[in-house]
C-alpha cells in the first residue's frame, strides 16, 4: 500500500480490503514510505501478518536511512508488544505455503 498508482497507504483503505477476505484466510499487508508504521500498526491490529525490508522503506524515520536489520528489530519488538510472537524464517515459509 502506498505505491504511486495503487491503493493509498490508509486504515480505511486497509479495512476496506480485509473486509473482501474470505474466512480464516492468512493475509499480509505494508505500507511503502512514510505511511509504513500506520500499515504495520493496522495490520497488527487487524490480525494479519507484516514483513518488512528495504524493498519498501530505506528511512527507518524521516531523513533517517536504515538497514534491513533495523526494520526487522523493530517490527520484531512491535508484534512483540502487541502480544503475538515472531514467525522464524521456516514458520513464514509455512504460512506462506512455500513449504509444508
Amino acid at each position: 500500500m502506498g505505491i504511486k498508482g495503487g491503493t493509498p497507504a490508509t486504515v480505511k483503505d486497509l479495512v476496506y480490503l480485509t473486509e473482501a477476505l474470505p474466512p480464516n484466510v492468512s493475509w499480509s499487508a505494508f505500507g511503502v514510505g512514510a505511511d509504513h508504521m500506520r500499515i504495520m500498526y493496522a495490520t497488527l491490529a487487524l490480525g494479519g501478518n507484516i514483513r518488512v525490508g528495504l524493498e519498501d522503506n530505506l528511512y527507518y524515520t524521516k531523513g533517517c536511512l536504515t538497514s534491513n536489520a533495523e526494520l526487522v528489530k523493530r517490527a520484531a519488538r512491535v508484534i512483540r508488544e502487541y502480544g503475538n510472537e515472531v514467525a522464524t524464517s521456516n514458520e513464514a515459509r509455512i504460512i506462506l505455503k512455500m513449504i509444508e
